[in-house]
This record gives structure tokens, C-alpha cells and sequence, in this order.
């Protein structure tokens, strides 16, 4: 009989001791990580759709404002084009650090690695999650000046006389960078653009967020970088990718 007691009293030890060494606070402090992430998504999702109404809006002005550059058509495309591009690569890059958030934390769940041996990486990403956070508002800015700027485009060809539609509609079509045709990749930010979190510039507290392991090399374009109007665009990664849903007490789905 003795015998058959000691397994049980082994496994409800090792219950016990695997129970205290959670931080329950730590677990809850990566999901709300994960759900803020989640409602990051969301929030570009949504940028990108405006972004994508906006350049169909934009390819059905009339020919003459497209080839006269008085109207500006050419800026005003690219930097819709840029806006979406950018919308995905940050959600792309903000997936990433999501599926690294939680292999860490299965791990710790899961008793192969110690709070102090990933805190610092979760730290890290947490914080890239408020710093893309932070960027959802700028964003919707960037955003309604980019349709502001068109509707004046279009409310400046609506005033312009009858003679001068007709001779900006026989101007020769624009020449389209080829980033926005989608014929070549994105190229390099430019000097001075605002980064997004993650690889470099600066989070939502004003410092230098650090590298996430698995990140890009130093040097290469940050995912989701904003440019100015009439500046080099970045680099985009590729399309959304899918986010994984935080988990419930720290337990695996």
C-alpha cells in the first residue's frame, strides 16, 4: 500500500513546485502584449483597406490629371502605394516578433526556460508592441492627408478651364516608379524617415528600442518605415501574415 502512495505524493510534489515557479503577473503582462499586438493587426488591417480604396479612387482620375505633373498625380500615387506597402511590412514584421513572444512563453509555461533568461527579449518585444501601437494614430494622419491632397488634386482639374483638360489629356502618360507597378522591389528608406519599432529610430517611451533576435541585419531598412512625400519609400517583407490568439493563464491552446 505504502508503495503505491509514494507516485502519487512524487507527481503532487512536482505539481507543486512547477506551480510556484510561474509568475502568474509575468504570463498576464506577455498576453496583454499579445492581445495589444492583436489589436495592432486590426488597426493596420484597416489602414490598408483605406489605403487600397484610396489607389483604386486614384487610377480612375482622368487621364489629363494623371499626365500633367501641374496636378501632382504621380507623388500623390506613390505615396498611397507607399502608405499600404507600409501598413504590410509592419504587420508582417509585428507577426514575427508575435510567434517569438509565444515560443517564449510556452517555453517558460512549459518549464524549459527561467523568467530571467527571457525576460529581457520579452521586455524587448513589449515594448516594439507599444511602439507600433503608438504608430496607429500617425498612421491615420498620414492617411488623411494623403486623401486630402487628391481631392484637392481633383477639385484643382475640376476648376481648370476646358482647353487646358483637353492639352493636359494629350500630354504623354506619366512614368510610374516601378516599386508602385510592383515590377521591382521597394527601395531603401531614405535618410531622416520615421521607423517604426523594432529595428531602429525610436519607441513610444523616446528611446532606442533594441534588436529582437531574428530581426533584420543592421542597416537594412526597418519594417513599416514612413518617408515623407517625394522620398524613397522602404522595403516591404510580404503580406499580413496570421497572428496567434494570446493564451488563457499561461496554459497552451
Amino acid at each position: 500500500m505504502k508503495n503505491n502512495i509514494f507516485p502519487f505524493l512524487s507527481a503532487f510534489l512536482i505539481l507543486l513546485v512547477a506551480c510556484n515557479r510561474i509568475d502568474n503577473a509575468f504570463v498576464e503582462q506577455i498576453q496583454a502584449g499579445l492581445t495589444k499586438a492583436q489589436d495592432n493587426k486590426t488597426a493596420f488591417q484597416s489602414s490598408q483597406e483605406q489605403c487600397t480604396a484610396l489607389i483604386e479612387k486614384m487610377k480612375n482620375a482622368p487621364d489629363g490629371l494623371k499626365n500633367n505633373p501641374k496636378f501632382g498625380y504621380v507623388d500623390l500615387l506613390s505615396r498611397a502605394a507607399q502608405i499600404q506597402q507600409s501598413c504590410a511590412s509592419m504587420i508582417v514584421s509585428q507577426d514575427e516578433m508575435v510567434a517569438k513572444a509565444q515560443t517564449l512563453l510556452d517555453e517558460y509555461t512549459d518549464g524549459k526556460a527561467k523568467k530571467d533568461s527571457i525576460n529581457a527579449e520579452i521586455s524587448t518585444i513589449l515594448s516594439n508592441f507599444d511602439g507600433y501601437q503608438s504608430r496607429i494614430g500617425r498612421m491615420n494622419t498620414i492617411i488623411e492627408e494623403a486623401e486630402k491632397g487628391f481631392d484637392q488634386a481633383m477639385a484643382a482639374w475640376n476648376a481648370a478651364p476646358e482647353a487646358e483638360k483637353i492639352a493636359s489629356a494629350a500630354m504623354p502618360a506619366p512614368v510610374m516608379p516601378d516599386w508602385v507597378t510592383g515590377s521591382t522591389a521597394v527601395p531603401q528608406a531614405a535618410p531622416g524617415a520615421l521607423m517604426a519599432p523594432g529595428a531602429a529610430g525610436q519607441n513610444a517611451a523616446g528611446g532606442t528600442p533594441q534588436a529582437v533576435p531574428g530581426a533584420a541585419a543592421p542597416g537594412a531598412a526597418a519594417p513599416g518605415t514612413l518617408v515623407p512625400a517625394g522620398t524613397t519609400p522602404p522595403p516591404t517583407t510580404g503580406g499580413p501574415g496570421a497572428l496567434s490568439a494570446p493564451k488563457q493563464d499561461g496554459k497552451k491552446q
